[in-house]
């Protein structure tokens, strides 16, 4: 797992292919500094323990910034 603030480039550029999402209310507050939309591929781990841990709203402000045909595996 790699945490945004120390990616650099994913600040500036098209944004990741990939995310991999674990329960984190940081990882939504970091949402603004990377561009989600050409994200393809969405994993959700752990989906279940982060809906029943309340983290609904963290992960649907997440999931809202990748594109809409994106693939989601949970």
């Amino acid at each position: 797992m790699v945490h945004l603030n120390h990616q650099p480039y994913l600040e500036c550029g098209d944004g990741p292919i990939c995310l991999v999402l674990a329960p984190t209310r940081e990882l939504a507050q970091q949402t603004g500094k990377t561009n989600l939309r050409r994200c393809t591929y969405l994993l959700l781990d752990e989906a279940d323990r982060m809906l029943n841990m309340g983290f609904e709203p963290q992960t649907r402000k997440i999931v809202d910034q990748i594109r809409p045909d994106r693939q989601t595996l949970m």
